[in-house]
């Protein structure tokens, strides 16, 4: 007999004591109420149930989401530190679009054979090396930060995995359950999988870093 304010609408526990108690208020007769109340206790139950859980991975999600970001701005500078000396001026998403790899060699290459005549100004080719190998150690430094960031992200979407899969009577109520919960289940499924494959850099992990640390180059025979 009346109607929610919009502050307690919103409020999914308000939202649903007011369906139950509208529900059994009504003048119908009980066999009504009790098929009405079948039609929606799945929805309701799943409401109750899962509310907060997904306000959680919502809210969580979004954390990560930043990390992501604050990971691609890190690897961004980090390019700049790289290219700068060498006299590189575009950023990686141009080197990328551009394929700029092998003008970025060509500079490399450049820089140093302009430098390997300044043996005997050990000032000049201490500077010079220092350009060159303080971006290596930055780089030593991002690695860490980023497989910190993809241990991380692999153990929150464990935890959301479990989350969504944690609703009792998902196989009873399966027929009426929202389609964007399954589209959610689907896409933590996916991301949990990039988070153990294709996020995870098993070569630098491993050979490339061993390459970058004492520049033993694989390829060389």
């Amino acid at each position: 007999g009346f109607d929610l304010s919009p502050i307690l609408g919103s409020n999914v526990y308000t939202s649903v004591a007011h369906s139950l108690v509208a529900l059994f208020v009504t003048g119908s007769k009980k066999s009504d109420k009790q098929k009405k109340l079948k039609d929606i206790e799945c929805v309701l139950d799943f409401t109750l149930s899962m509310h907060q859980d997904l306000t959680t991975i919502y809210f969580e999600t979004e954390y990560l989401q930043q990390g992501n970001t604050n990971i691609k701005e890190d690897l961004q500078d980090l390019f700049q530190n790289f290219v700068q000396p060498i006299g590189y001026t575009n950023n990686l998403d141009h080197c990328r679009s551009m394929d700029d790899w092998d003008v970025i060699r060509k500079l490399l290459s450049t820089y140093l054979n302009s430098n390997s005549g300044n043996h005997g100004n050990t000032i000049i080719a201490s500077e010079h090396w220092i350009e060159i190998d303080f971006p290596v150690y930055q780089l030593i430094q991002f690695i860490s930060r980023y497989n910190m960031y993809i241990d991380q992200g692999d153990r929150f979407y464990e935890k959301f995995h479990l989350m969504l899969n944690s609703y009792q009577h998902e196989a009873i109520c399966t027929e009426k359950l929202p389609d964007a919960f399954r589209v959610i289940q689907e896409n933590v499924n996916q991301s949990l999988k990039k988070f153990k494959t294709a996020y995870n850099p098993l070569e630098i992990n491993g050979s490339r870093l061993k390459a970058i640390l004492y520049g033993i180059n694989e390829y060389k025979q």
